[in-house]
């Protein structure tokens, strides 16, 4: 939210941030109700056939995920 904040100030536009349960984010994404979507969302092909993606800020890879992977590894 504070770079899409910042994102705003510097554009001269205001955001709204509506907390949205996950079910229905890409629905209301569709239908208009939302101009776009902060959250982590998975780039996958079915979702690029309906929606345009901004680079990704963070890759994870599902192998990290197993126990002791992470263990002394730095977010930079």
């Amino acid at each position: 939210m504070d770079l899409l904040n910042a994102v705003a100030e510097k554009g001269g536009f205001q955001v709204k941030f509506v907390n949205t349960p996950w079910e229905g984010i890409f629905n209301s994404l569709g239908q208009g109700d939302r101009d776009l979507l902060i959250s982590s969302i998975t780039i996958t092909d079915e979702r690029k056939q309906t929606m345009d993606f901004s680079n990704p800020l963070l890759r994870c890879d599902p192998a990290d995920r197993r126990e002791g992977q992470l263990q002394g590894r730095q977010v930079r």
